[in-house]
């Protein structure tokens, strides 16, 4: 799939920028328009890829060894009562499990998205000031 990307992405954003021109936006809004849109959806690509997923892994297999070591010697506490420390050494690897699964799950989200399978969830957004302005207009528009 990735290869496909790789291949694909200027006809991609050809694509999208005739889909821009043909909406009717000068060619220097719609330049910009696709350029920022593949841009932002690239870098969390690539951050999630080659950043988020190698730094989970590194710890995923640095705490396993980490944790089987307090299982097996039953590693207590200091003070008196003696908690067991190994569920909480756990709780390490599997945080960074769910972690990596979270990743995985953007990685294949924003793949979706440059390929055009689903809408870009942030398209939609308005920001407190747009929903302002619309509610002042439409305050205007009834008088």
């Amino acid at each position: 799939m990735t290869a496909f990307l790789i291949h694909n992405m200027a006809p991609i954003m050809f694509a999208a920028l005739v889909l821009f021109l043909l909406l009717g936006y000068p060619v220097a809004f719609s330049l910009a328009a696709t350029g920022l849109f593949f841009a932002l959806v690239g870098i969390e690509l690539v951050g999630h890829a080659f950043f988020l997923l190698p730094l989970t892994f590194i710890m995923i297999v640095t705490s396993v060894p980490f944790f089987l070591t307090s299982f097996r010697l039953n590693e207590q506490s200091f003070s008196s009562g003696g908690l067991p420390q190994w569920p909480a050494k756990s709780l390490v690897a599997i945080g960074f499990t769910l972690l990596a699964l979270q990743g995985i799950s953007q990685i294949i989200k924003r793949i979706a998205i440059m390929r055009g399978i689903i809408p870009d969830p942030h398209e939609t957004q308005r920001s407190a000031l747009e929903a302002e302005v619309e509610q002042i207009v439409e305050i205007a528009e009834k008088r």
